[in-house]
């Protein structure tokens, strides 16, 4: 396999992977404001806790 196809291969991953994580956190705060309509737009994912959310996904 040409290096080439090598990075296209690991580019490809991780668009996957980043996609697959902005749908988890989508679901997940589309599922917090179901459970608790009254809280309003409040965010309790801080940057901190998506950036350990990321960590499984980087190759």
């Amino acid at each position: 396999m040409a290096e080439s196809d090598v990075w296209e291969s690991v580019s490809q991953q991780v668009d996957q992977r980043r996609d697959s994580f902005d749908y988890a956190l989508t679901y997940l705060l589309e599922r917090e404001s179901m459970i608790n309509p009254f809280d309003g737009k409040m965010d309790r994912l801080t940057s901190d806790a998506a950036a350990l959310f990321a960590v499984p996904f980087l190759p």
